[in-house]
């Protein structure tokens, strides 16, 4: 088994709550008590484990806090501990403290992956609780999300949530911990993806925009509505209007255990998703097309345009994936089984997340960035045992994969857009029938330098700095880096 979950001695959160009399979760107001209990010792998948009776299935791992009182932090601000134990710490909200990544530093200075954002509220400002349901076919996050104002503390009460969420404007989606509440996006019963496909049908121009190119079409033989049709039934899908409104008000989906996702994988971002951030969630086990944990964008969308057929822009700017656990996900084209960024994610930011045992059949199993995307950063993520293979092709990459799309009707590459990849852990992965195991770069440049042939500062760069690889493979060339143009 690959050792993908984290070490043990590592202080990991199970729940954040309040004592606001508005009901629990991580938010509270000024003179609000906030507990943060821990995970304690978790039975996990044994990576010593080899089938025999000689060794254990599982192994026991302490994710405490530790009894000597370590570092508390909210939003990089230090806080005070009222009570340190090593199941749980309290403190109390003294109105100095702003909305931001809770982060629990153990006394031997181990710090937490993944926790949730703590959200601090106004005396009067309304929040709107999710319970869950028994039933398969009930859908209360979506109830919720239907009936918000924009920029809506939506929090999701722990259980299990049975459905496929549509978030079809920006509110913040808030789980109390990732260990205690789950969103299953298995297709089971059919009825789930009927309605899913209807809902996504029947509210496009209305509760979200098409891009350029996307077409609705009408049903096929089985009565099934086409749009979206390779990327069916995410765990999250998450699309907006033309209009700015996701820049306008915060959006967040945070705090969330998302599995099962057989077609569209865990979270698709579709397009006109401005400034979202993505933390703290753990995303495993599903699968998609074109990206299996987070998705963002179209990798094969084409539109014509003054007369020239180009690559769809996205428009989606800003984003901010960190602190998640993106593991065991697969993707089977495109690039990248952990995340995958097409053609319009100017500006993304992917920080501090866990990234393990991922699997692409296209380039880049960790990550892959494919298409032109302006101004990425990737920073402090740990990479490891991801592979990329496909049987007979060359697909490169097994940690990243940065690369520009091909040019169409006779033009060079648009490029991959510049790209600062600075002090992350890039362990174990493998590009199994290709190039670099663990970063692959290829086709950075091109249309840029036809357009600019004199002037460098225009053209695009990855800057690769401060990372560790170590123990990467790969089936042809370059173990730790290779570089293709």
């Amino acid at each position: 088994p690959l050792d993908c979950p984290l070490p043990t001695n590592t202080p990991a959160i199970r729940m954040v709550s309040t004592s606001n009399t508005q009901g629990p979760g991580p938010y509270g107001t000024a003179g609000d008590v906030i507990t943060i209990t821990s995970r304690g010792v978790v039975e996990v998948p044994n990576p010593q484990y080899d089938g025999s009776g000689a060794t254990a299935k599982t192994v026991a791992r302490d994710y405490g806090f530790g009894n000597v009182a370590g570092t508390l932090t909210v939003n990089g601000m230090t806080v005070t501990p009222d009570s340190w134990a090593d199941d749980s710490i309290t403190f109390t909200l003294d109105g100095t403290i702003g909305s931001g990544q809770l982060v629990v530093t153990s006394a031997a200075g181990v710090k937490s992956v993944n926790a949730a954002t703590l959200n601090i509220i106004g005396p009067s400002e309304l929040v709107t609780h999710v319970f869950p349901s028994n039933s398969l076919t009930d859908t209360p996050i979506q109830d919720a999300i239907d009936a918000a104002t924009p920029g809506e503390l939506i929090l999701v009460n722990p259980g299990n949530y049975y459905e496929l969420v549509v978030m079809h404007k920006p509110v913040r989606l808030q789980g109390f911990g990732a260990a205690t509440t789950f969103i299953n996006a298995v297709p089971v019963p059919a009825s789930k993806l009927e309605i899913w496909r209807e809902r996504m049908y029947n509210s496009a121009g209305i509760d979200y925009d098409l891009l350029p190119g996307q077409v609705l079409g009408g049903a096929n033989a089985a009565g099934q509505l086409p749009i979206f049709g390779s990327e069916e039934g995410p765990g999250i899908m998450v699309v907006g209007n033309n209009n700015g409104e996701y820049a306008a008000s915060p959006s967040r989906i945070d705090g969330l255990s998302i599995t099962g996702g057989t077609q569209g994988g865990g979270i698709l971002i579709g397009g006109y998703i401005d400034n979202l951030e993505i933390s703290n969630n753990d995303i495993a086990n599903n699968a998609g097309n074109f990206g299996g944990g987070i998705r963002v964008g179209f990798p094969t969308l084409t539109n014509e345009a003054n007369g020239v057929i180009g690559h769809v822009d996205g428009e989606n700017n800003n984003l901010n994936i960190h602190n998640n656990q993106i593991n065991h996900n697969g993707g089977l084209g495109g690039a990248g089984g952990g995340i995958a960024l097409y053609t319009g994610a100017d500006n993304y930011r992917i920080t501090d997340n866990l990234i393990c045992g991922n699997f692409s059949q296209g380039n880049g199993a960790g990550i892959g960035h494919l298409g032109l995307s302006h101004n990425g950063m990737i920073k402090g993520n740990t990479i490891a045992y991801n592979q990329s293979f496909n049987q007979g092709l060359e697909k490169h990459g097994g940690g990243l994969f940065i690369g520009g799309k091909e040019g169409l009707e006779g033009l060079a590459t648009p490029g991959s857009g510049s790209v600062l990849v600075e002090a992350n852990r890039f362990m174990g992965n493998q590009a199994g029938a290709g190039s670099g195991g663990a970063v692959s770069l290829a086709f950075t440049n091109g249309q840029d330098v036809a357009d600019n042939p004199l002037d460098s500062g225009l053209w695009h760069s990855i800057s690769l700095y401060d990372n560790l690889m170590v123990n990467n493979v790969a089936g042809r060339d370059g173990g730790g880096i290779a570089l293709h143009d």
